[in-house]
This record gives C-alpha cells, sequence and structure tokens, in this order.
C-alpha cells in the first residue's frame, strides 16, 4: 500500500484549500477513499466518495472555538447563530437558507481554482513530508512518489529535492503523452446557473415517505455500531433518519442511504472517542467497537463481520460486501465529456464512472466501432475487447486502440461497455476523439471538418 501525505499550511484552514490539497490513497485492491487532511492545530477534513455521493468531516480542534465562521456554521455549542452570514446578519433556519448562502458565495474568478493560495508568512510554509534517499542523496517531495511514507520530516542535509512539476509532459511532436483521470485544468463552477428542482413524495419511482422512512430506520437500526453507540452512549439516529428521508426525497436513489449510514458511524466514532470511560482500562485503547470490529457499511447485510473484515455471502464482494457479482456493471458518465482532443491528451486512456465495476481477469471493455458519415456518426458494426485499468468499483479507464481514423477521417467514434464476466456487458457511452486542428466537435458528437 502506498500512502501520500503532507502536513499543510495552518493558513489553509478553509475548506476549499483542504479539498484542494486532498490526496487519493489507492489500496491493494485499488478501492478508492480520500486520506484525511491533518493541520498542525489538531483540524482535520476527510472526504469519502461512494458512487454518486460525496460525504465531507471537518473537525476543528479547541482553540477555534468561538471563533468559527462560514458555511459550516459557528463553533460555540449553539445552533441559534450558525447561519450568520458574512456581514454579521443571523439568518432564520430554513429548508433552503438562500440568503444566508448567498452571503457567503466566492465571487468569479476568487477561487483557490482561479487564484494562487497565498500562504501566510508567520507560518513554516516549508513544512512536508517527503521521502529521502541517504544513498543516492536525493529527497523525493513529488505527491505520486511509491515509496514508504517517513514517519516524521526527512532531513537530508546533502540532497537535491525532486519537486513535483505542476506542467503536463508532451513529447517532440508537441502533443501531450499523458492520459489522466485528474482535472489539471479544471474550471471551476461558481454555481450561477444553478437552478433548484424542489422535490416531493411519492417519488419518480413511486416510493413515499413512509416506506422510504421505514427503509432508512432500518438500514441505520441494524448496524452493529450503532447498536453499541445506542446501549452504551445513547446515540440519537433520529436526524440521520430525517437526511436519509431527504436523500431518497431528492435522488430516489437507495444508493444514497451508506451515505448516511457511515454519516452516523462517524458521529459515533467522535462521541466513543471523547467518553474514556469506555476505553479498555488495561491498554488505554478505544472500544473494540468502533477500532478493530468496525466493518464498513456493516458489510451491507451481505456478509459477516469477523474481526473488521466483510466475509461477503456468495455472489457478493468488495471490501464491503457491495458489489454484486452476478450483475454487469453499469456507466454512469464518460469522465472529462464524451469527445476527447488528441491536441489536448492522448486519447489512449478514456475513464468511466459508475457502478459494480469489478476487479476480475475477465472484466475488460468493449468498442463497438462508429465511423464519421455527412457530418454525423454511424456504426460499423464492429466491436474489440480491449483492456481495463480497474481503479475502484465506481471509476476505470478503458485503454483505446492506437488509431487516427476511421473511414478516412482524423476522427473516430466508440460505443463503451464494460463487462466482469464477458457474458453481461452495462449500458453503453459514446465517445468521440478527433484532432482538433482538422476537426471541430460537439458534445452531442457533431463534427465538422475545418476548411
Amino acid at each position: 500500500m502506498s500512502l501520500m501525505s503532507f502536513i499543510v499550511n495552518e493558513a489553509a484552514s478553509e475548506i476549499g484549500v483542504c479539498l484542494l490539497l486532498m490526496l487519493i490513497r489507492r489500496s491493494s485492491k485499488k478501492k478508492l477513499y480520500y486520506d484525511p487532511i491533518y493541520f498542525p492545530s489538531g483540524a482535520w477534513v476527510k472526504a469519502e466518495i461512494g458512487g454518486p455521493y460525496m460525504n465531507i468531516y471537518v473537525q476543528a480542534p479547541e482553540d477555534d472555538f468561538g471563533k468559527t465562521e462560514g458555511l459550516c456554521g459557528t463553533f460555540d455549542r449553539t445552533t441559534e447563530n450558525d447561519l450568520t452570514g458574512k456581514d454579521g446578519h443571523v439568518h432564520p433556519h430554513a429548508a433552503f437558507p438562500d440568503a444566508f448562502t448567498e452571503s457567503w458565495r466566492i465571487p468569479p474568478g476568487m477561487s483557490y481554482f482561479d487564484q494562487p493560495y497565498q500562504p501566510d508568512p508567520k507560518w513554516n510554509n516549508q513544512l512536508k513530508y517527503c521521502n529521502c534517499d541517504q544513498a543516492k542523496h536525493l529527497v523525493d517531495c513529488r505527491i505520486d512518489n511509491k515509496a514508504n511514507d517517513p514517519a516524521k520530516q526527512t532531513r537530508c542535509p546533502n540532497c537535491q529535492t525532486v519537486k513535483q512539476s505542476t506542467r503536463r509532459r508532451r513529447d517532440v511532436t508537441g502533443l501531450p503523452n499523458e492520459d489522466s483521470d485528474n482535472d489539471e485544468f479544471y474550471l471551476f463552477d461558481y454555481g450561477y446557473s444553478f437552478v433548484r428542482v424542489i422535490s416531493s413524495f411519492p417519488t419518480r419511482s413511486g416510493r413515499t415517505e413512509s416506506s422510504a422512512r421505514d427503509l432508512c430506520q432500518d438500514a441505520l437500526s441494524r448496524m452493529t455500531v450503532i447498536k453499541q453507540c445506542q446501549y452504551y452512549l445513547g446515540f440519537d439516529i433520529d436526524s440521520f433518519v430525517e437526511y436519509c428521508v431527504e436523500d431518497i426525497k431528492n435522488t430516489d436513489d437507495l444508493s444514497y442511504i451508506n451515505g448516511v449510514k457511515q454519516s452516523a458511524v462517524m458521529a459515533c466514532m467522535q462521541l466513543a472517542l471523547k467518553n474514556v470511560s469506555l476505553y479498555d482500562s488495561q491498554t488505554g485503547q478505544p472500544p473494540a467497537f468502533i477500532t478493530t470490529d468496525l466493518c464498513p457499511y456493516d458489510c451491507n447485510g451481505n456478509g459477516n463481520c469477523v474481526r473488521g473484515t466483510c466475509h461477503c455471502n456468495s455472489g457478493f464482494t468488495g471490501a464491503d460486501c457491495s458489489i454484486d457479482a452476478t450483475k454487469p456493471p453499469t456507466i454512469n458518465e464518460v469522465i472529462k465529456g464524451n469527445t476527447c482532443d488528441i491536441r489536448q491528451r492522448p486519447c489512449r486512456t478514456i475513464y468511466v464512472a459508475g457502478n459494480n465495476i469489478l476487479n476480475f481477469a475477465s472484466t475488460r471493455c468493449r468498442l463497438g466501432e462508429m465511423e464519421f458519415r455527412n457530418g454525423n456518426f454511424a456504426s460499423t458494426g464492429k466491436t474489440l475487447d480491449v483492456t481495463m485499468q480497474f481503479e475502484s468499483s465506481f471509476h476505470a479507464g478503458c485503454n483505446m486502440p492506437v488509431k487516427t481514423s476511421v473511414g478516412g477521417k482524423t476522427v473516430v467514434g466508440y460505443k463503451i461497455a464494460l463487462t466482469n464476466d464477458g457474458h453481461q456487458f452495462s449500458n453503453e457511452k459514446e465517445i468521440f476523439i478527433y484532432d482538433s486542428h482538422c476537426m471541430n466537435c460537439a458534445i452531442t458528437g457533431s463534427c465538422t471538418v475545418k476548411i
């Protein structure tokens, strides 16, 4: 396992900066999740991603008591002033506190995506974790290094430092030679085009508020760790049930239940960690039900939790037994959109986001070839199976054939599908690969030849 981490400047304690600096840890099973960012003050930020949702957890240190403001509210043990706007006005609580939210909106061009972060000079901005090779006299500070992480800041006075390059590498042709699912030139969306859709029960699928509440109540109350927290700490799950019901109302997607379950587990853990009466009197360790005996999502009811590890029932797999191996994957979207310009990146690996993707020897991508005819794409009837880069059960890359044209045109189209077993295939998503020196292509797949 490789873990990439460093201590960031304390002045970067705004959540936006934390998320910009958040790094990815990949386990040996390549299950993708986010590692916490820790600050010298004791504050930390953690994000968890699970299919369509992301949970973000923020903990402030005691030194920040009574000193916080912003969208996360005030850290002063009272909820009455949590909706304090940027101008100091306290807004009333509401389902959609728009005036409060708008008061904290970042003006266009002022996001840390657009403006370089200016560190506070009173902090030690050089403090970071690097890997030091004393034998080679080399300090490696790149965030993509694969060496073991040092236990403390390294000191290597005679070493040359290799720093992380932020520039996209290009080959001698002037074309980029590296594909990535990371957005190096991400354009921050300031949200001005957002239009709220007011949802209500019954949902599109016909699910009622009563049935949603029953599902949420049952999912939370059946979790072993929640039962323990209720027994020892009087933990109340009512607010989490309400969050869960709202998620189902707004999305009609039951996968959001897992997000609420994990939020409840995090709240339970924080409560238990603060109660030293639950700690082992001999070892001083926290209770086992929030440490060694804790399984992800309580194995989703598809397996047994044995000392922190899920033993999945037949037909299910994954660290949390959430993947049904008998069903094909699904593709939700092509990451970075369904057009790829070879002048911007090689387009040799196309990344997709979906669900139920397995890391089996038989897992692969199937490409249905399309050719450009009269300004549009049409199927040639040819299919091609290509290897897949497994990243997580929600994320994979398809290794595309090296092909610059179909039917004499400098543009190629494919319908991408995934399979776990070589027999059952996912839904299809289209990708159009073109050369912007010769063609103009829209996301609809409509292309025109440059004259």
